[in-house]
């Protein structure tokens, strides 16, 4: 089903499926018509294709859309200034650039995370939680 592209939504590239089934999960928790999961990108450089490609034009349409682009960073520090990189200046409000690992949120390895995950709470809230 797709969201109702008038309100506030979300859009969800994943790398991978993995990343594909943590956004899954998440939408068991949160049963909401206003986040839908893209699928899986197969890599972190196919989502940036991806998002260049078949999103940025949208974004400009839709000006309540946020997305979000779930990424491996794979332990590579430099993945997330890869990623912004490849999102236009006006578009970066509502761009989010989240990756995931096997450990928890607060690991060393995922403060790269913490400025986009309170900007994305503030956008995100009042959709979760209408």
């Amino acid at each position: 089903m797709s969201v109702n592209k008038n309100r506030p939504h979300i859009f969800v590239l994943p790398e991978d499926d993995a990343n594909r089934q943590i956004v899954n999960g998440f939408l068991l928790e949160f049963q909401t018509r206003q986040i839908q999961p893209l699928e899986e990108a197969g890599g972190c450089r196919k989502v940036l294709q991806s998002f260049a490609s078949d999103h940025i034009v949208g974004m400009e349409k839709h000006p309540n859309r946020l997305i979000i682009l779930l990424l491996d960073f794979d332990g590579k520090g430099n993945r997330f200034d890869t990623a912004i990189a490849h999102v236009p200046e006006h578009l970066r409000d509502r761009v989010f650039i989240l990756g995931v690992t096997n450990t928890t949120w607060g690991h060393s390895l995922l403060c790269h995370n913490a400025s986009q995950i309170a900007c994305l709470r503030e956008l995100v809230q009042p959709i979760l939680f209408p």
